[in-house]
């Protein structure tokens, strides 16, 4: 079926409240859609990042980071941004690393699993002295319902009714007149 509207209404002696249903986070078979977004900011040293319900600070940039689940190697090349995550009931650090192995660079990202959000550095600009930073989010599941409200609308149908009736009243007393 996908995503059609479900209207309703709920109708008063002031007025007429519309609602209907406009999206919903579905696939076209059914399931239950991935609400997965990527943003990417370009920081530098103090610089804030918003997330999913919380703020990240790039307190400071680490040249030789330690790298979790990964032997280094003496000519690697680990550089991490130290995170300070916020959001509304803790406060704690967090590190992407950047890893540079003879001449393949990639990104190791830093992931928290409570806010559902993962900070990856993608990019260093060693002349700004900023790097880029990939933030991924998964969202939580929504539906946007739009609500429209017609005040005094029975009042507009009154008058359409009051229309037809004159209307009909017309044309009754044209034919009267014809035959007279």
């Amino acid at each position: 079926m996908g995503n059609n509207p479900v209207p309703s209404t709920l109708k008063t002696l002031s007025s007429d409240l519309y609602t209907h249903i406009t999206a919903t986070p579905l696939k076209d078979d059914g399931s239950q859609s991935d609400s997965i977004v990527q943003e990417t900011y370009t920081v530098k040293l103090g610089d804030t990042i918003p997330a999913s319900r919380c703020i990240v600070v790039l307190d400071e940039i680490d040249p030789d980071a330690p790298i979790k689940g990964f032997q280094k190697q003496p000519k690697d090349i680990a550089i991490g941004g130290k995170l300070k995550f916020i959001s509304l009931d803790t406060s704690y650090y967090i590190e992407p690393v950047y890893l540079v192995r003879e001449v393949v660079a990639t990104s190791i990202p830093a992931r928290v699993e409570k806010n559902n959000v993962s900070f990856s550095i993608i990019k260093i600009l060693p002349e700004e002295n900023k790097m880029q930073i990939l933030v991924e989010q998964k969202l939580n599941k929504f539906i946007i319902m739009k609500a429209i409200k017609f005040p005094f609308i029975n009042i507009l149908w009154l008058g359409c009714f009051i229309m037809i009736f004159g209307i009909l009243l017309s044309i009754l007393r044209r034919k009267e007149n014809k035959f007279t």
